[in-house]
């Protein structure tokens, strides 16, 4: 597969600027204060890279399952990071709520990985082919069936937006982000709402979470720390996949950004979803932003 420009751009943008989103999870880490205990920073370090590992090995056993997976968590992951920011008001029910949220979730995690795909269906598969071996063509089927459920679930957003205020930036968000991303090409719709909403609304809401004894300048080297280690590691894999493995270079950059990227989504939700957002207070009409 031959890139384009714009898919040059677009790659760089998410390796330069979506990735380094995630390399702030050491502050994270520092945040949960386990540089407090005994060699807990190294056990962190250790343990993100064996979970990382461990997706890139499961990556090529089962290349097909890897790439359904990975749809499947960074869906539940930017759906989750974007619902963080809505509130709702005091008075609606915990059980409405949770509905609420699981159909924000579905919407606003499932424009890049349910309806780009299903927009795009021939690139989209090629890029699939490259990242996974021919039979992950078999995936997008799958996601253009999906379309009509995400659809439907998106007009009754909208629906519930015109009752509740909150919801409303959100849904017509979703509506202008489907819209523009429909008519771009899918590496750059995915880069757009990566980096221009996915990542900087995490950077910001990591900033608004950071205790009055944590500086800014430290949260920050920390993220170009993990950042480096991440950007050395994929030039290595390139080296390796390109200059050894004589893959093609233009798919051995699909390969290393998208791979890449499935082996670090897996830790960095588990840190953030699982463990450190729900300590965080739940929303309310007083609480915006939390990681």
């Amino acid at each position: 597969m031959s890139l384009a420009v714009t898919d040059l751009i677009a790659l760089s943008a998410i390796a330069l600027l979506g990735l380094p989103h995630g390399g702030f999870d050491g502050a994270i880490a520092l945040m949960m204060n386990w540089h407090k205990k005994k060699q807990g920073m190294a056990a962190f370090l250790l343990l993100y890279l064996a979970i990382s590992a461990g997706v890139i090995m499961l990556w090529f056993m089962a290349p097909v399952l890897s790439l359904g997976l990975f749809l499947v968590i960074s869906l539940i992951h930017f759906g989750l990071g974007d619902m963080q920011f809505i509130s709702l008001p005091a008075d609606y029910q915990k059980a409405f709520f949770r509905f609420v949220k699981v159909i924000g979730i579905f919407c606003h995690g499932g424009l890049v990985t349910i309806a780009l795909p299903a927009f795009h269906p021939e690139q989209a598969g090629q890029i699939f082919q490259i990242l996974s071996g021919e039979d992950a063509i078999l995936l997008i089927p799958v996601l253009s069936g999906l379309l009509p459920v995400w659809c439907a679930a998106l007009v009754f957003y909208l629906g519930l937006s015109t009752h509740l205020k909150s919801l409303r930036g959100f849904a017509i968000e979703l509506v202008i982000l489907g819209f523009v991303i429909w008519i771009l090409p899918p590496l750059a719709g995915f880069a757009l709402y990566f980096c221009g909403f996915h990542s900087l609304r995490h950077m910001i809401s990591l900033f608004r979470a950071l205790p009055k004894e944590m500086s800014y300048a430290t949260s920050i080297k920390m993220g170009l720390f993990f950042s480096a280690l991440s950007w050395a590691a994929g030039l290595a894999g390139f080296i390796f996949l390109h200059f050894i493995g004589g893959i093609q270079q233009s798919d051995a950059i699909l390969q290393i950004t998208f791979i890449g990227l499935a082996a670090l989504t897996m830790p960095h939700m588990l840190l953030v979803d699982m463990i450190f957002r729900p300590r965080q207070h739940p929303p309310s009409s007083h609480n915006r932003g939390m990681i």
